[in-house]
């Protein structure tokens, strides 16, 4: 499971790490769009975002 979805469990000491040496897949995302087309605000600032704040799978 990627870190990035249990960080806070794991921060807080509710789920622990039993094997820290194995790293599972990584985890990648794509945004797909229409260069030229209209993108709603919303999407436009998801990617935005992302781009500058990646998902990380480290903790």
């Amino acid at each position: 499971m990627p870190s990035f979805v249990i960080e806070n469990e794991l921060k807080s000491g509710q789920i622990v790490r039993i094997l820290p040496e194995l790293h599972g897949v990584t985890v990648s995302l794509y945004a797909v769009y229409q260069h030229k087309a209209l993108m709603p605000r919303k999407v436009r600032a998801l990617i935005d975002f992302l781009k500058v704040h990646p998902l990380s799978s480290s903790v």
